[in-house]
């Protein structure tokens, strides 16, 4: 076990690191305002901390090595002379992490004497105090509101904005994918070329943002459609599988619409308890779907292989169809 004055060294040795992390942005400031700027200098904080990709690894594994130092330091006199600003660094940490999908929480002895030290500012859970230190209404209706997106475009830290964007927009297509295998494929691959693109520095960070703003409007386009041409989330979710094909755009929205209520009225009578799980069952419905989509025009091979894709996006609901 390690001795005290050697935790304590270590302890130091890391807040230095740490420190000089923030070298060129005065970070110290937020213990000297009031309560009303002191989220404004957190997320500036967190702002320089996401500049660069080595620098915010390397800031989270710093930070996360200086608190179980700090954990096992308390209660001396050391730990106590930077007892704030460990309580700051983590949470910059903390909000750098709800960007992250991966972003592991911390060891429970080290989270117990954090939340000890933390103030009520600090502490607070979620992303709505980041965008009410930025001046920004919370979204009631996720990211497909245009104000809401005209706001966080305007935001001073680009790089908060971005992370902020990329999750709200990967949430809204991990919610999509469950649904609508067609969206989620869409938009997933349009979020990571953007997001490429960024990371090599072929776009800037005004650009990006301007490019996952689209994705959003998309998204929203998506839906209005799907309300213009009548059909529920679920029948709209075979559209956008089988409208996407350059050799169906001859079928216009109506046929369009009688193909695919062909098709959900037929897997649903022909579908079991289980069925998408039974290989016999399924390729019983995929030679169904494939005449169906033959009778409406469809070749041969692309039946088939649009057929396939029909039987996937079913699987998502199959529960469904079986119950009504």
């Amino acid at each position: 076990m390690l001795d005290i004055e050697e935790i304590i060294k270590e302890m130091k040795t890391k807040f230095e690191i740490v420190e000089q992390m923030f070298h060129g942005f005065e970070y110290k400031r937020y213990f000297k305002v009031d309560n009303s700027e002191k989220l404004k200098i957190l997320l500036d904080a967190t702002n320089f901390i996401l500049k660069n990709e080595n620098l915010k690894n390397k800031f989270l594994s710093e930070v996360m090595a200086l608190s179980k130092l700090y954990a096992m330091a308390v209660p001396s006199y050391e730990s106590q002379v930077i007892r704030d600003e460990v309580a700051f660094f983590q949470a910059v940490k903390s909000r750098i992490n709800k960007f992250t999908p991966s972003g592991g929480k911390s060891d429970k002895q080290v989270e117990t004497v954090i939340k000890q030290i933390v103030d009520e500012a600090l502490a607070s859970d979620g992303i709505v105090d980041i965008f009410e230190a930025a001046g920004i209404k919370t979204p009631t209706v996720g990211i497909l509101s245009d104000e809401f997106l005209l706001e966080i475009k305007n935001m001073e830290q680009k790089n908060l904005t971005f992370e902020l964007l990329k999750k709200l927009i990967s949430d809204e297509i991990r919610i999509r994918k469950k649904r609508n295998l067609a969206q989620g494929k869409k938009f997933s691959e349009m979020l990571q070329n953007a997001i490429k693109r960024y990371h090599n520095n072929q776009i800037d960070s005004t650009q990006i943002i301007q490019e996952l703003c689209e994705i959003a409007r998309e998204m929203k386009l998506e839906d209005k459609k799907a309300e213009d041409l009548g059909l529920t989330p679920e029948e709209y979710a075979f559209y956008c599988i089988l409208a996407k094909n350059e050799s169906t755009k001859f079928l216009e929205d109506h046929k369009m619409k009688e193909l695919i209520h062909v098709i959900v009225d037929t897997i649903r009578k022909n579908a079991t308890i289980d069925w998408e799980k039974r290989e016999d069952v399924r390729a019983k419905l995929r030679l169904t779907v494939k005449k169906i989509l033959m009778r409406y025009g469809y070749p041969p091979d692309l039946a088939k292989i649009e057929a396939e894709r029909v039987i996937e996006q079913s699987e998502l609901f199959a529960a469904e169809l079986i119950n009504q």
